[in-house]
């Protein structure tokens, strides 16, 4: 991509996402906080407003195809097993996209939607940098095998169907035992900042998914529990 292009795209993504940096209140008073280094790597956070710049995972493991970072591959074979297990079709999409293919995605929705204008892109996309899939940490969820097979990541959009599937309902009751949070509940947009994505799941590990999930929270609201200064929304 043109360096002019991608610096323009990256300042755009900045100044129009970047909220207000303070240590937001949630609804929880937390007592015995999980004993775990907040620092750690399954604690990344990307989203519109808190780049990781350009990170790549350096160790994918591949599930059906789609890459995830090693360090969780157990874990979530595990999970997507044992939903199978229970008799509901359960497949992951558009698991890890690297720095690259951020970069390239952004290449093709720059050109091919918003005619190359930046400022459109950051309104409308998620910039490079501040995809939570290119952590290698998280994926998507359908039912569906067509879907999955066919799945470009590029202008799909989210089986939205998968929400109301039996396979969703057991990974909403289950995931934190495999160290995973439903990424984006319902009712938190105000901390993520962008439209309720329904069937996301995300790695935080166990201790921290079962608190999190007991304790109704979003990651941002976890990470800021201990501290952590993150960007929110305006």
């Amino acid at each position: 991509m043109n360096k002019k292009l991608l610096s323009l795209l990256l300042c755009a993504g900045m100044i129009l996402g970047l909220g207000s940096s303070a240590f937001a209140d949630t609804e929880v008073t937390p007592s015995d906080l999980p004993d775990i280094d907040i620092t750690s790597w399954e604690y990344m956070l990307a989203n519109e407003y808190n780049s990781v710049g350009p990170y790549i995972a350096q160790d994918v493991s591949f599930f059906y195809g789609q890459g995830i970072d090693a360090r969780i591959y157990d874990d979530a074979v595990a999970m997507i097993e044992a939903c199978r297990t229970e008799g509901y079709p359960c497949y992951i999409v558009c698991a890890n996209r690297d720095w690259n293919w951020c970069l390239a995605n952004a290449q093709t929705i720059m050109k091919y939607y918003y005619d190359n204008d930046p400022v459109q892109y950051a309104q409308n996309t998620t910039a490079p940098g501040c995809n939570e899939h290119q952590l290698g940490l998280a994926f998507d969820i359908t039912a569906n095998p067509g879907y999955a097979d066919n799945y470009d990541g590029i202008v799909a959009p989210i089986d939205e169907e998968a929400k109301d599937c039996d396979a969703w309902h057991w990974l909403e009751e289950h995931c934190a035992e495999y160290g995973f949070i439903v990424r984006y509940p319902e009712g938190k947009e105000e901390y993520y900042g962008i439209a309720c994505n329904p069937t996301h799941l995300r790695y935080v590990g166990k201790e921290a998914a079962e608190y999190i999930t007991e304790n109704n929270l979003c990651l941002e609201e976890f990470l800021m529990l201990y501290g952590v200064k993150v960007n929110l929304p305006k």
